[in-house]
């Protein structure tokens, strides 16, 4: 029988990857802001931390460096732009550059 969190029938280590889970995205919704914010990369991880809500120790923990944090969001993008690529059912290769300079 496996151990269950005290909130609910979800196994403890499950429990522990969907918190980690949720972890790593509030930094890189944090990192995404400060992007977005700054207009550049030039933020320090402890202020990423301090944005993100947590602490420096579990930023570093949970993804790395800050080159780290910048490569995942950067994965992530491209990955996100692979799926819509895929999505796009155009018929002609025109039509399809353009849907994806949309993007």
């Amino acid at each position: 029988m496996r151990a269950t969190s005290a909130t609910g029938d979800i196994p403890k280590g499950q429990r522990r990857l969907q918190n980690k889970n949720r972890r790593v995205e509030m930094i890189l919704v944090a990192a995404k802001a400060l992007i977005s914010e700054g207009g550049s990369t030039d933020f320090t991880m402890q202020g990423l931390a301090e944005r993100a809500g947590l602490s420096l120790a579990t930023t570093y923990n949970l993804i790395g460096t800050k080159a780290a944090v910048l490569y995942l969001l950067l994965d992530r993008s491209l990955e996100a732009l692979a799926a819509e690529q895929a999505r796009i059912t155009a018929a002609t290769p025109i039509v399809q550059v353009a849907a994806m300079a949309r993007l």
